[in-house]
């Protein structure tokens, strides 16, 4: 499952949507991940259950201190 992030093009109104490719926690994780997705995308296991899939095998990504910007 990819991951969408989207910014702003610089001196344009336009958005650019980049796909990052996943982390997962093992390379055994990463593989029974594909077969998820596979499955998923014939039919063969619901949403609900990808999600499972996602929690179990993707790492979870750092959380990152804010920093809060006064403009004098």
């Amino acid at each position: 499952m990819e991951q969408r992030s989207s910014r702003p093009i610089e001196g344009g109104g336009a958005t650019v949507v980049m796909a990052t490719k996943p982390k997962f926690k093992s390379d055994v994780l990463a593989a029974i991940h594909a077969s998820a997705t596979a499955l998923q995308q014939v039919g063969a296991i619901d949403q609900a259950t990808m999600r499972k899939f996602d929690a179990s095998c993707l790492a979870v990504a750092a959380t990152l201190a804010g920093v809060v910007v006064f403009d004098r």
